[in-house]
């Protein structure tokens, strides 16, 4: 009997998360990034046969022992294994044991059987490869209280700290850069091709295994000076499961903020401004709500498996805005913030073991952050004589602007969220002989960013203000009064046509066990457009001026006789206003 002491307890508990994996017994890490390894030693070989089955999809591969007693299966999918010792066609022994991605599960046979109880749970150090890092699975990521993304996993493993706000929620590995890491999904990169911080989000009950790598690991994980979050998700087995899941963040629990008010300085040149509000910020109101479903199990038991796994966060922000009592005209105009943000994270897997030396799996997956930012008017309460130095008021229906950042993420802090993509990939495990197993991997990744933003003028019959323009007459061309042209504007105010980045990428590998020895290559190229500056309207707004009026009558000059004279240089006065004049601008 086995029995753990108070002491030994503690340190499982402390060193459970965090084992430094170090010795290379036998070359064991898995040819893929996204599969792991079984491997053992059978104490009286001969005769032997060992037969692994995965318990929940029913996928089975068997193989025979080497000189000494040592086996060794890899490109296994994540999941439980029970690992059976045969002789003469009965099973003489039997062990259970759980295959993480990029790692090895020891299962090793003695030759007489014995029976251990364990209590508690052990930490196990594994030696079939050099990683260094932890691994969280879906069970324990349930379990602890922590915020539903990739960077909140990776920060529970030790070596890892948050990088600046600047660069968005990212992590540093090691001290290295937060540019500087990979991020891959099923083993294929996910990383943000355009900033390189961070990537795509999954829908966080999808993920089935999360590998946090800091140092040690090997070239199949590649493009890294830094760290490796590595991300293996469910699929379906042959037990049907579902569920739901819903959270309410309500403005109402949350406590009020503080406003900010400017100093007293005593300066009679300030007393405008001593001790009365900058920031009013105690009628901030912030929610968040999140809706998410899953669904998973048998098309065709123990061949074909599918699971799909979807969550939408709604997130609602209204504030003052950033006014100074010295100008309450300003936040009149357009004081009142409300915005709406809204991600919405999905995931489908299709996984068929066409026989049990081969298998293809299907993954498709999306990621989008939008939000929408609207200024609306702010009204100062008529009954209070302090309204204007107080910022009391309510807002009101006239909206002065409208903008709608899509996807941006780290790439510009004033936007937050995440880099959002969608992703499509296909992948081949083929075990060909019980010594040669290869893998093939292709998908394409494309991510759209952006900002539409729209200044709405009075024009357009929502109210609030027209674009302003922002150079004089003299600085027109000829030099007319501003109530000479005709302003035809069809869009009153500027937008970004979305950037788009896309990458292809495609891998295979090759293992092959020669003897004693594992031989292990592979090649990968990922290709990688980027069209990330979009386009935009210069200087905010476009204008089109058709024609240019008499200023004498005020009625359009008749261009049939020719081309008007006696027109001016740039600046000058030129005459009567008889010019003809497109103006439009693209950066």
């Amino acid at each position: 009997m086995l029995r753990k002491t108070v002491i030994a307890r503690a340190l499982t508990i402390a060193f459970g998360t965090a084992v430094v994996m170090t010795g290379v017994v036998q070359p064991a890490m898995a040819q893929s990034n996204a599969t792991g390894t079984i491997y053992g030693v059978v104490e009286t070989p001969a005769g032997a046969t060992i037969t692994l089955t995965n318990v929940d999809t029913g996928l089975k591969r068997s193989v025979g022992t080497e000189a000494g007693g040592r086996y060794q299966v890899t490109a296994l999918p994540t999941g439980h294994y029970r690992v059976e010792l045969s002789r003469d066609g009965k099973v003489a022994q039997k062990v259970e044991v759980d295959v993480a991605a990029g790692q090895g599960a020891n299962a090793s046979f003695s030759a007489s059987v014995q029976t251990v109880q364990v209590t508690g749970r052990r930490a196990t150090i594994d030696v079939s490869n050099t990683n260094n890092g932890a691994i969280f699975t879906s069970k324990e990521l349930s379990k602890l209280p922590v915020a539903q993304s990739l960077t909140a996993i990776a920060l529970l493993a030790p070596n890892t700290t948050k990088g600046d706000s600047a660069y968005g929620n990212t992590a540093s590995f090691g001290g290295s850069g937060v540019s500087e890491n990979a991020f891959y999904l099923n083993g294929f990169p996910i990383t943000n091709p355009l900033s390189q911080l961070g990537s795509m989000e999954l829908p966080f009950g999808a993920i089935q295994q999360a590998s946090v790598l800091t140092g040690g690991f090997g070239a199949e994980y590649g493009r890294s000076i830094g760290g490796v979050l590595s991300v293996t998700t469910k699929s379906g087995t042959n037990t049907w499961e579902g569920g739901a899941t819903y959270s309410l963040e309500p403005a109402s629990t949350r406590a009020a903020r503080k406003n900010i008010n400017y100093a007293v300085t005593g300066d009679p040149n300030n007393a405008a401004t001593d001790g009365k509000i900058d920031l009013r910020r105690d009628n901030r109101s912030i929610s968040n709500t999140q809706y998410g479903a899953y669904l998973g199990g048998p098309i065709i038991k123990d061949k074909l498996f599918m699971f799909i796994a979807g969550d939408q966060t709604i997130g609602k922000d209204s504030y003052v805005g950033s006014s100074s009592v010295t100008n309450p005209a300003t936040i009149e105009q357009s004081g009142c913030n409300k915005n709406r943000s809204q991600e919405n994270r999905w995931l489908g897997k299709l996984d068929w073991n066409i026989t049990d030396d081969h298998r293809l799996e299907f993954t498709t997956a999306g990621d989008s952050y939008q939000t929408r930012y609207q200024k609306y008017g702010y009204v100062l309460n008529p009954n209070n004589p302090k309204a204007a130095e107080q910022l009391d008021g309510v807002p009101n229906n006239q909206l002065y602007s409208s903008a709608v950042g899509k996807n941006l993420g780290p790439t510009d802090p004033e936007f937050p969220g995440t880099p959002g993509s969608t992703v499509n990939m296909l992948k081949y495990t083929g075990n060909i002989t019980d010594d040669l197993v290869i893998t093939g991997l292709y998908g394409v990744l494309k991510s759209q960013h952006g900002v539409s933003y729209e200044a709405l003028g009075a024009n357009t019959g929502t109210g609030g203000v027209p674009p302003t323009v922002l150079y004089g007459s003299t600085a027109k061309w000829p030099a007319l009064s501003s109530s000479l042209y005709r302003n035809y504007n069809v869009f009153p105010g500027y937008i970004s046509s979305p950037g788009e980045d896309e990458v292809k990428s495609g891998r295979f590998d090759l293992e092959y066990k020669l003897s004693n020895h594992t031989l292990r290559a592979g090649i990968d190229a990922s290709n990688i457009t980027s069209s990330a500056a979009g386009q935009i309207r210069s200087g905010g707004s476009s204008w089109s001026y058709k024609y240019v009026g008499d200023k004498n009558v005020g009625q359009p000059i008749n261009l049939s006789g020719g081309r008007p004279g006696n027109v001016a240089d740039f600046g000058g006065s030129g005459s009567a206003g008889t010019m003809f004049r497109n103006r439009s601008s693209t950066r």
